[in-house]
């Protein structure tokens, strides 16, 4: 009887349970990184940016406030979807 209850203890298990160590590593470990659900997934999108030619600047010379603000505000949606 003390044996049979002195290795429930040391074994962390009887009838009803058992404790499992490695639970925490089971439930971590990725079995699918593409699955839709899965927070580590950061998929390498390149998305065409809208009326941005890359080998010509913007003149900003001739530019009421209204549309250097409207520039400011598309270079910040670009800036937030690169760092997304």
């Amino acid at each position: 009887m003390e044996n049979e209850t002195f290795k429930e203890v040391a074994t962390r298990s009887n009838f009803y349970f058992k404790v499992d160590e490695d639970k925490v590593k089971k439930n971590i470990k990725q079995y699918d990184l593409e699955a839709p659900g899965n927070k580590f997934r950061h998929p390498n999108v390149i998305l065409p940016h809208e009326h941005v030619d890359v080998q010509h600047f913007i003149d900003t010379k001739s530019l009421t406030p209204e549309k250097l603000t409207e520039i400011y505000a598309y270079y910040s949606l670009l800036i937030d979807m690169h760092i997304a």
